[in-house]
């Protein structure tokens, strides 16, 4: 356990209020003690540090609010807020570590809408990824919305057991539905996939580039037929809660490579 001491002026401090970071609870010296021997100690990183390698590709200022740090529970929440320099536009991302659980959670993410499109969820996704990586947690949660029910299948995570049921129901609908576009071949192997394997079945449905039309009316106008896995992701299927396991190798490439994309 770290040794912190009154006279250490500058561990003191990190944990006081300033410009840009805030604690909404006082840290105590037990959360103290867990900080500098799990966090600063092994990897230098600071709370207002630990906020910015969350939030390391976002250009502009931000700032940083921790709820609470707690070092009997040995976990942590945070929101982390900033803007787009030259624009009106924000985003914020919240996040919690369970560090028994060797897991963060990204609780929350959004990017208004004139900066959406550019990958900046992406981009903040990653920053977690790294930050993950770096301090040796395995496993990174989520509740997959809006976009995001498309996006994070197509990053690696995969959805929970009791969400999988509910997905399994409607994608097994929307193949039939498809079976002409898709044919016979592609729609059969897709049934299997979906009735026989588990949560991992739904990167094989996100993975279909086949166009078929668009229920999203208020954009038929501009584009009638949008790929399989995008059009039952985002225009049928619900939302979902799910995970990214770190110790896999096919989901540190699928992470990899959409990173890259």
């Amino acid at each position: 356990m770290a040794n912190f001491g009154e006279n250490d002026r500058f561990t003191s401090q990190m944990f006081d209020n300033g410009n840009r970071l805030r604690f909404e609870r006082p840290v105590d010296d037990i959360g103290r003690q867990w900080w500098l021997a799990k966090f600063y100690e092994p990897f230098d990183l600071t709370p207002e540090g630990m906020a910015d390698r969350l939030a390391k590709s976002a250009p502009g200022s931000t700032s940083v609010v921790y709820h609470f740090i707690d070092g009997v529970a040995e976990t942590f929440s945070l929101r982390i807020d900033g803007d787009f320099p030259g624009t009106e536009e924000y985003w914020y991302a919240q996040r919690s570590l369970d560090l028994k659980g060797s897991a963060f959670s990204a609780d929350g993410m959004f990017v208004s809408p004139g900066a959406q499109g550019m990958g900046r969820g992406r981009a903040l996704m990653g920053d977690l990824i790294d930050t993950a990586v770096l301090i040796g947690v395995e496993t990174i949660r989520l509740q997959a919305e809006k976009i995001g029910r498309y996006a994070w299948i197509k990053m690696g995570f995969l959805p929970d057991a009791g969400s999988w049921m509910h997905l399994k129901r409607e994608a097994l609908s929307f193949i039939l539905t498809h079976e002409s576009r898709l044919g016979t071949g592609l729609t059969n192997e897709l049934v299997r996939r979906v009735n026989a394997g588990g949560p991992e079945a739904a990167r094989a449905l996100a993975a279909v580039e086949i166009p078929v039309p668009s229920r999203d009316l208020a954009r038929r106008h501009e584009q009638p037929f949008v790929p399989f896995g995008r059009a039952f992701f985002l225009e049928v299927a619900g939302d979902w809660y799910g995970s990214l396991n770190l110790r896999d190798e096919e989901t540190v490439k699928l992470v990899a490579a959409y990173r890259d994309g």
